[in-house]
């Protein structure tokens, strides 16, 4: 885990990132297009039910456009170190009603474990989805 910063950042070198639960990618993109440096640069967020939302920050390529529907442990994006961040990682954070909970424990974390119990395995990619999903 990548510390100093809020949130929680986990160390990935250029590997898939798969988005948490089922929901609508509300923003793709550069969290500032003029300066690509700022913020969680290249990032992904996510709308899901019961007003949760997910972030996922610091990534190389995006798999996803704004709009589209995702379903849990769908590949979104890779992980990297492209912008101003402080080494290869991702800075994934979970919102409730627009506020920050923790990941690691409470609400945060109780509903990453129920979405990905409803998903269910199945739902999982598969080792050969892993293997050619494009690395930087």
């Amino acid at each position: 885990m990548v510390r100093g910063t809020r949130g929680n950042g986990f160390g990935l070198d250029y590997e898939p990132v798969l988005v948490a639960a089922n929901g609508t990618v509300i923003c793709a993109g550069w969290q500032n297009w003029a300066d690509r440096t700022a913020g969680y640069g290249l990032h992904l967020r996510i709308s899901h039910d019961g007003g949760y939302a997910t972030r996922y920050g610091h990534l190389s390529t995006l798999a996803v456009i704004t709009n589209a529907l995702v379903t849990c442990s769908q590949i979104i994006g890779t992980g990297s170190n492209i912008d101003n961040s402080i080494g290869t990682h991702l800075h994934c954070k979970v919102r409730l009603n627009d506020n920050p909970t923790d990941s690691f424990s409470g609400s945060g974390l109780q509903w990453l474990w129920q979405a990905v119990h409803r998903a269910g395995a199945m739902d999982r990619p598969t080792n050969t989805e892993l293997r050619d999903f494009p690395r930087r």
